[in-house]
């Protein structure tokens, strides 16, 4: 079972994908936020989304019909219904009934609109997902269909949603210092590296962004013990690469839990969310025009790189919420040393 693929096919393979204007305009977006300034392209942050997201997608019809059919089963094998009800009468009504959930599943799906197409090429572990998965039966063999389902599911996420799922991996490597209380080497933008001991994986108050929250210390200072740890915050999106130390304990001391604590209720888990800085944001005709237009002008412009790159000096939390309200018309990228 699974989507049949051409053989030419088998060594990852170009779908057309068609996509609402909406989803087209979440995923630009969001590539842009969650790569920052590294380089990316369409096909790897849609293979990416789909290889963490299909699982849990309500496009994978196969995976919800499982507890349909368990909840059927489990009823027609009371014995008030095996004593009254034939063997032809218990299929029919059980394939009627699965027949209704698996097309109400499957309007739900497929209700988008079309929008635009563009081609990306599905890497050869998704393709292999794609050959296993049972929704071929649901989706009459059409991949390019059950594809949109998942995209147009994935965009309809809250950001903070969108943004743990991109990040999956390294939620789950997070979640597990967490759990197994042990420290972390943590790599964020501008290639700085911190060690610390996480606390928790939380929201802010606007429930906007992830936050990884914890005691660090940047490895380029002095000492690495407790001693020197401070509470700090650090955006999931700003992580690039997280290790477990397994040598090292992540335990917390009851004194610094409490401050932790405190921050986060007096300020957010956002509270320590980085040093001011120089960072360099890209700003079209309309975004200058924006800002320019704004008597709010508390973030400093320091000077201008070239008609559309400029760089500010302020936090991390800062510039991307000053920034936030103009859309794709502002594109942040981070510290101007490694523009």
């Amino acid at each position: 079972m699974g989507f049949f693929l051409s053989e030419d096919q088998h060594s990852g393979f170009k779908q057309h994908l068609n996509l609402s204007v909406l989803a087209w305009a979440v995923i630009e977006s969001d590539r842009n936020h969650f790569y920052g300034h590294r380089p990316t392209s369409l096909s790897g942050f849609l293979n990416t989304v789909f290889a963490n997201f299909y699982q849990d997608s309500k496009a994978t019809i196969s995976f919800l019909m499982a507890p349909i059919r368990e909840q059927l089963n489990y009823v027609f094998d009371f014995p008030e219904v095996k004593d009254w009800m034939n063997l032809p009468a218990k299929e029919k009504i059980y394939e009627t009934v699965i027949s209704m959930h698996a097309n109400d599943l499957y309007a739900a799906a497929t209700r988008f609109p079309k929008g635009s197409g563009r081609k990306f090429r599905v890497n050869q572990a998704n393709q292999r997902i794609l050959e296993d998965l049972e929704d071929d039966r649901y989706y009459d063999n059409n991949v390019g269909t059950y594809l949109k389902a998942i995209f147009e599911d994935y965009v309809r996420k809250p950001y903070h949603e969108r943004e743990a799922i991109f990040y999956r991996h390294t939620v789950e490597i997070i979640r597990e210092a967490i759990d197994k209380k042990m420290r972390l080497r943590v790599t964020v933008r501008g290639n700085r590296v911190f060690v610390g001991c996480p606390y928790c994986l939380t929201l802010d108050k606007f429930s906007a962004f992830n936050y990884l929250v914890g005691l660090v210390i940047n490895t380029n200072e002095n000492g690495g013990t407790l001693v020197n740890m401070e509470p700090r915050s650090i955006r999931l999106s700003h992580i690039e690469e997280v290790k477990i130390i397994h040598s090292l304990s992540g335990r917390i001391p009851e004194e610094k839990r409490a401050l932790i604590e405190k921050l986060m209720d007096e300020r957010g888990p956002d509270f320590i969310y980085g040093d001011k800085r120089e960072i360099v944001v890209h700003l079209d005709e309309e975004g200058l025009a924006l800002y320019n237009a704004n008597n709010d002008h508390s973030l400093k412009l320091i000077r201008k790189l070239d008609p559309y790159h400029y760089v500010f000096f302020g936090t991390d939390r800062e510039v991307e919420q000053f920034f936030l309200v103009f859309g794709n018309h502002a594109k942040v990228f981070g510290l101007s040393a490694n523009y």
